[in-house]
């Protein structure tokens, strides 16, 4: 297996591309709506100014999923985000992968999101779908020159199940990622 990902802090979100918030929209499991925000171009300097009444006019008719946005955008101001962006090769089988870390503002729990699918068109047995990702927190600590490591997790995702959330139990200043499969013990 060849991995090949770059990362990117996504923060200021005023930064963040039409794709950025269409990742965003499936994290925070409202992704039905990631079609009419790019179709309205919606980026983050435009979504952290959207309005109830803006939401509506984007086809947002359901009143909670309207309140659960403004909700969520209203948390954004504080956020703080990874994302790492690149191709997994299997089997010579290149897929894209996306992979999305959200340090909520009391930076005490994550919430991960993992994508991926073949690039070539070619599909793929679900099982060669599945990910397992080393996430490696770092807490600052006073007085250091650098964050240093505080704990690591392994995660299973799967196109059925694509996200995770990792309670922390302190404030996390930075966050590493490794992909440690898919493994070339599923064909046996």
């Amino acid at each position: 297996m060849e991995v090949s990902l770059t990362k990117n802090r996504i923060n200021p979100v005023a930064q963040w591309t039409r794709n950025d918030v269409s990742v965003w929209l499936s994290a925070i499991r409202l992704k039905s709506y990631a079609e009419s925000f790019r179709a309205a171009n919606i980026c983050g300097r435009s979504l952290i100014m959207l309005t109830e009444e803006d939401l509506r006019c984007l086809g947002v008719d359901s009143l909670g999923d309207r309140k659960a946005l403004v909700w969520e955008i209203d948390r954004l101001k504080l956020w703080t985000g990874f994302v790492w962006r690149g191709e997994i090769k299997v089997d010579s089988i290149v897929t894209s992968a996306e992979l999305l870390l959200s340090l909520e503002p009391d930076r005490m729990y994550a919430m991960c999101s993992v994508h991926n699918a073949p690039v070539s068109g070619i599909d793929l047995p679900p099982e060669r779908l599945k990910l397992q990702v080393k996430w490696t927190f770092l807490q600052k600590v006073p007085d250091a020159q650098m964050a240093k490591e505080h704990f690591s997790t392994i995660a299973e995702y799967s196109p059925q199940q694509c996200r995770s959330i990792i309670r922390l139990p302190c404030q996390i200043e930075d966050v590493g990622v490794e992909i440690v499969t898919p493994s070339d013990d599923a064909d046996m």
